[in-house]
């Protein structure tokens, strides 16, 4: 099997925790000691699951992407005041027992970022900012504060949408992530090590469609970027400049390798905002994320990885295992398909099987393009919902 960064780094995800007495105010700064949600020994196997898987005043929904020209000379100066006045910090009380273990009287705080969706308190995040919560402060850009609800939560995608009922100073515009190319020059905003509230880092989109399984979650579709992300920006936005929303930060790369030429350095990655509207609507409309089920374990194909398995296509997702009395084994898909289309729409390195099937519901039915044996077929499939058990 082909080698993988995985197996000889560590991914953080990219959340301050501090140990912190939240009393009155938090405008002093948060102080303490900082570390890192640590995914040590993060491995992608040969064979992936795909996890198909109340106010009383009108709910607004999130602002539709809009396109709009970006000339790489543009103002730095002008995207980040257009963006950062919808950047929030959002801090995280945890429940006994969780964050650092300490002997302190003190609580257990862990720290993040988020933006504003709309004008009626929705704060996108990720998930693992949250997790553990007792209670949920949000800091906005202006330095004020108020208490936050969590709407709900997708610990898979590793998203989270949170409430406030206080008024809001901006709302985020959401940028068109499927315009996203390689160099095109981008920036991190977020609460660096917890205390650097609204930091701005700059770099380009080194890379789409990246992968970082996990245990409890699955990130597909990743872009990557060398601009610097540190613990705290977990859920803050990764802009283009023009000051739109394309992605929302979540993980970095650390640490080194086997030898020294193996040191990691600006790899960072964020879900694109395509993604995350997605699911950032579900939440406040449902309180939770319906992913459909389709019943495979799968890998995207990549030139090392088709090359594994002996297929001559390179784009697509490749069927390592189909489940027993699934809709996948009911359609008649089986174990070395290679998956090349959903309803006519191409996989590849940035649209995975996980993000396509983000645009369904259960009870629908989609056509899959697949390629057995050398020869293009079409199957369809009636989606049923994701078992909760289902990795």
């Amino acid at each position: 099997m082909p080698q993988n960064m995985n197996n000889r780094f560590t991914l953080f995800l990219v959340t301050s925790i501090i140990v912190g007495l939240l009393a009155g105010t938090i405008a002093g700064g948060i102080a303490g000691g900082i570390a890192g949600f640590t995914m040590a020994g993060l491995r992608t196997p040969p064979e992936r699951q795909a996890a198909l898987a109340s106010a009383s005043a009108p709910i607004q929904e999130i602002a539709s992407p809009v396109a709009m020209p970006v000339h790489e000379t543009g103002d730095t100066i002008e995207a980040v005041k257009k963006a950062a006045p919808a950047v929030v910090t959002v801090i995280t009380t945890l429940q006994a027992g969780q964050g650092l273990q300490q002997r302190s009287t003190l609580e257990p705080t862990a720290s993040g970022s988020g933006i504003i969706l709309n004008s009626s308190g929705h704060i996108l995040t990720n998930n693992h900012v949250i997790e553990g919560q007792k209670k949920l402060t949000i800091i906005f850009a202006n330095g004020q504060q108020a208490e936050a609800r969590l709407v709900g939560g997708d610990s898979l995608g590793d998203l989270a949408v949170l409430k406030v009922d206080a008024p809001v100073p901006a709302v985020a515009e959401l940028g068109d992530s499927d315009l996203l190319v390689p160099g095109q020059h981008v920036l991190a905003i977020g609460s660096a090590l917890g205390d650097f509230r609204n930091t701005v880092t700059a770099g380009v989109v080194s890379g789409l469609g990246r992968q970082l399984p996990g245990v409890d979650y699955r990130l597909d579709d990743l872009i990557q970027t060398d601009a610097a992300i540190n613990h705290g920006n977990s859920g803050g936005p990764l802009i283009n400049m023009a000051g739109q929303v394309i992605g929302i930060n979540v993980a970095i790369y650390r640490g080194s390798g086997l030898t020294a030429a193996d040191t990691v350095e600006g790899v960072g990655f964020a879900i694109p905002i395509n993604t995350a509207k997605v699911v950032a609507q579900q939440l406040i409309d449902t309180g939770r994320v319906v992913r459909p089920y389709v019943g495979v374990s799968y890998q995207m194909l990549t030139p090392q990885l088709a090359s594994y398995y002996k297929v001559s296509q390179q784009q697509g997702a490749y069927i390592t295992g189909v489940m027993p009395n699934t809709p996948a084994a009911k359609a008649g898909l089986q174990a070395q398909d290679v998956i090349i289309a959903v309803d006519d729409r191409p996989l590849g390195d940035n649209y995975s099987l996980f993000t396509a099937l983000l645009h369904y519901k259960p009870g629908d039915n989609v056509t899959l393009k697949i390629m057995r044996g050398g020869k293009e077929q079409t199957l369809t499939v009636a989606l049923t919902e994701r078992p909760s058990e289902a990795k």
